[in-house]
């Protein structure tokens, strides 16, 4: 709940933007529909190797009514039953644990076969467009042409893996995507280019055209003029295409603005800044050390230590509810961390000037000494008991403030006791060592 900022409490569910949402994560949310649309961009690509392109639009017209239904009940379901702590993607906030694991699992089967797919296409646009086009390379129908693209292949999604990988917020890490590209292909672009297509189409005069036999076209005029002739005859249908082409563009400045908002102050919050993220304190508090390796353990000493000093030095102001909460946590668990073993110490070291001094003040007497030094002995292992006892109490997660504050008291008990005991063992010594010196005079 902590890393979604959303606070503990029955499921609540809104029609419009849940409260505490902002425009920024309104805007981000959008953007997760222009992200599943995204593969409109594609279509072309497929039409241009159908045998009958024509036939595409009824396909896609069944595709997306189909896909349409199943994102609307799916997600209002979702939301239906989890309310504000309904998470991206959705699957990983389904209960039990089993069926988290249905769902990444089909998610993963999916993705692979939209992965390899778009990845087939991405790959083919940019060899033919860029490497052909720009740097003169081979054509893939030629032995040379395959090499390459076979070497092409492992980097693009090399490449594609570190940046997915840098990223810290699925969610606004896809929204930038869907701003700055996706939205640009599907929403942007085509529009702007109705608009030169129908205003080109229109602007024909009688006796222009194109004339295959001799490869020439023929125009009476040219310029601004003939561009808003052909613009004013279909000039309701263009102004449409303007607003639609003006409304993606403010959409993707917005949503671009909003996307790199979020990741920013995501960065803020975890390791790529310097911080450590919440579930991994409590992983790793959670975790005995005699289940960690030395190399598991010095790593998580540096990274604790590097995160502290990340938490020192960034403002308050700039960290969410989860953060402050984790940072006052550890606070605490430090605190009662060091105060408990330095009790724990004194009561050690107690037992050991006690014991020292006895030992002194031993007498000649055989037995008297061997039952001093048992008393003795008993004092320091009560003492390192005491201590090993307030270890044992300290928790093992980064929990709240005030459990922090209970801790140091019991800690603080424990040790005073363990004092006192050890005090009143040593004046029984001292009992004991003057009675059998008045029994042996």
């Amino acid at each position: 709940l902590a890393n979604n900022d959303a606070e503990k409490g029955p499921v609540a569910t809104t029609a419009g933007p849940p409260k505490g949402v902002a425009f920024q994560g309104q805007l981000v949310g959008l953007m997760q529909a222009v992200y599943s649309y995204g593969g409109a961009t594609l279509f072309v690509e497929f039409m241009a190797e159908m045998r009958r392109p024509y036939d595409f639009w009824k396909g896609m017209i069944c595709a997306q009514t189909f896909i349409f239904c199943c994102y609307l009940v799916f997600g209002l379901l979702n939301y239906s039953r989890q309310g504000q702590f309904t998470i991206n993607p959705v699957y990983q906030g389904v209960a039990p644990y089993n069926w988290q694991t249905v769902g990444n699992s089909l998610s993963l089967v999916s993705t692979l076969i939209a992965a390899l797919l778009y990845g087939n296409i991405g790959i083919k646009v940019i060899y033919s467009n860029i490497f052909m086009e720009l740097f003169k390379f081979p054509s893939l129908a030629v032995k040379s042409g395959k090499l390459i693209w076979v070497a092409v292949v492992p980097i693009y999604w090399a490449a594609a893996f570190v940046i997915a990988a840098a990223i810290p917020s699925f969610s606004n890490l896809q929204g930038l995507i869907a701003a700055a590209c996706i939205l640009q292909f599907s929403y942007t672009f085509p529009p702007l280019l109705m608009i030169g297509l129908q205003s080109q189409k229109d602007a024909i005069q009688d006796g222009e055209g194109f004339d295959p036999a001799t490869g020439q076209t023929t125009r009476h005029d040219s310029g601004f003029s003939r561009w808003m002739r052909g613009f004013c005859k279909s000039l309701f249908l263009n102004l449409w295409y303007l607003f639609f082409f003006l409304g993606s563009v403010v959409t993707a400045v917005l949503g671009i603005y909003s996307a790199i908002v979020g990741l920013a102050h995501a960065y803020a919050e975890t390791a790529v800044s310097g911080r450590k993220g919440i579930g991994d304190q409590v992983q790793e508090k959670l975790t005995p050390d005699s289940q960690k390796s030395t190399t598991e353990q010095a790593s998580e000493k540096a990274t604790t230590a590097g995160d502290k000093v990340a938490a020192s030095l960034q403002p308050g102001d700039s960290k969410s509810t989860a953060q402050k909460l984790s940072d006052e946590s550890r606070s605490g668990f430090d605190s009662a961390q060091d105060t408990a073993k330095s009790y724990g110490n004194q009561a050690s070291d107690f037992a050991s000037n006690a014991q020292s001094k006895i030992s002194e003040s031993l007498p000649s007497s055989g037995e008297a000494q061997d039952t001093t030094k048992s008393y003795a002995n008993q004092a320091s292992d009560l003492a390192t008991n005491a201590s090993n006892k307030i270890s044992e109490s300290l928790p093992s997660s980064g929990e709240a403030q005030d459990t922090g504050k209970s801790l140091l008291d019991q800690a603080s008990e424990l040790a005073s006791n363990a004092a006192k005991t050890v005090s009143d063992t040593f004046s029984d010594v001292a009992n004991k060592i003057s009675g059998e010196s008045g029994n042996n005079k």
